[in-house]
């Protein structure tokens, strides 16, 4: 990344449906089974998932939760020590949810979770959300993933984008056909594709010139192993091609060989799949196995882009979660079967998903406190949890959601 920006997630269950088409055994759904069945031996007894390290924490939650949902998979029925991923939600959203861009993040985790965001561990998330919305200017929050997220997170409850919301977005577009995750700091591929995603998910046709200077970037950005950078040019890395491949698929592309998104014979999917560790399922960042990386793969994956199709079941709203099973692991040699998926995604709308990419912080280091935090996927606010991919990015120069980290929602830049 660079410290332009770090990080950038997913989740929503809301409104639309695709194809009906199973991916079947292919290799990418193979992949997303073992990365998830990785995923399961990061939770901890309390029920949470860590963002970095092994304790859990709110953002890294969210971004599992989010690889769940992407392949049909009930984060509730993920348990450990009796708890799950909403049972330690409930007891960390409060405290959360003081940002905007954690606010508007909790609120499409919540949704395609199954969860009511109106009431969560007693609170009204979607009222939190909201009071980060300036009517007058019709900005929301401060940077400009908060913006995208907000336009996510309206979609994924079913409501019309706020007037004027679409068109601030739009405006902040770069002169490079980008957009950067907050002012000042410069173009970067996940911020991008962040935004990309909102103003599909927004109702802004493909064909609006501001999606296809976007589409455009995204072709210029990448690399000749059919991967993305963080920032271009820049080496490739998991987070940012799973990123952009969403967004991409979210736009109705062609990413099959022998489509325009083939670069040597490497499709963006062949790219994202070399980053897999195949001896564990987990995905890789600065060669080891990551746990962002791999909440960030599962859903390019199944092709999943931050438009998610409504869950099957709604779990029923409760002010405080109360586990109803008691933890299961799945052992590391069986693969988790996951839900029929549609193997091309319809190019319109579908519900929102939010994928933040996750903000991954190289071995070793440490982000400096006042970083700009990865996509809020690492869920963290500014100062010990930063992602210590800020710093590198930040050295380097790039980007991502939250203050920490939002969606996980963007990569380790």
């Amino acid at each position: 990344m660079s410290r332009r920006i770090i990080a950038l997630l997913l989740a929503f269950a809301c409104v639309f449906a695709g194809a009906t088409t199973s991916l079947g055994a292919t290799p990418q759904h193979d992949a997303a089974s073992q990365a998830l069945d990785y995923i399961r031996t990061l939770q901890n007894a309390d029920g949470g998932f860590p963002a970095y390290g092994s304790d859990s924490s709110a953002g890294g939650t969210l971004d599992a939760m989010l690889a769940f949902a992407a392949a049909g998979v009930d984060p509730d029925g993920v348990t450990k020590g009796g708890h799950s991923p909403l049972d330690y939600l409930a007891t960390q959203s409060d405290a959360y949810a003081t940002s905007a861009d954690h606010a508007a993040k909790l609120v499409i985790v919540l949704k395609a979770a199954g969860q009511d965001p109106h009431d969560f561990a007693g609170a009204d998330y979607v009222a939190k959300m909201e009071s980060f919305y300036d009517g007058a200017t019709h900005v929301y929050g401060v940077q400009v993933i908060d913006q995208a997220l907000y336009l996510l997170a309206r979609k994924s409850l079913g409501l019309a984008p706020r007037s004027g919301a679409v068109s601030v977005l739009e405006s902040k577009q770069q002169a490079g056909s980008c957009w950067e995750y907050s002012d000042g700091f410069g173009c970067d591929t996940n911020s991008t594709a962040m935004a990309l995603q909102a103003l599909l998910g927004a109702g802004v046709s493909k064909s609006d010139g501001a999606v296809q200077a976007a589409i455009a970037y995204f072709k210029a950005s990448q690399n000749g192993d059919g991967g993305f950078p963080y920032v271009a040019p820049g080496d490739s890395d998991a987070d940012s091609t799973a990123f952009v491949l969403q967004a991409i698929v979210a736009a109705g592309e062609n990413i099959d060989a022998g489509g325009p998104w083939e670069k040597a014979g490497v499709t963006p999917m062949q790219a994202l799949l070399a980053f897999r560790d195949t001896a564990t399922g987990a995905f890789m960042y600065g060669g080891e196995d990551n746990a962002y990386a791999t909440y960030q793969a599962v859903p390019a994956l199944m092709l999943q882009p931050l438009l998610l199709p409504p869950k099957a079941a709604t779990a029923t709203p409760h002010a405080t979660h109360t586990p109803v099973r008691t933890a299961t692991r799945t052992p590391e040699t069986t693969s988790t079967p996951l839900p029929a998926v549609d193997a091309t995604p319809s190019p319109g709308p579908t519900p929102v998903s939010a994928v933040l990419p996750a903000t991954i912080a190289p071995p070793g280091t440490v982000a400096p406190a006042d970083a700009p935090r990865a996509l809020v996927s690492a869920g963290q606010g500014a100062g010990a949890e930063t992602p210590a991919v800020a710093m590198a990015l930040l050295l380097v120069g790039v980007v991502c959601v939250g203050s920490a980290a939002t969606i996980g929602f963007v990569r380790r830049r």
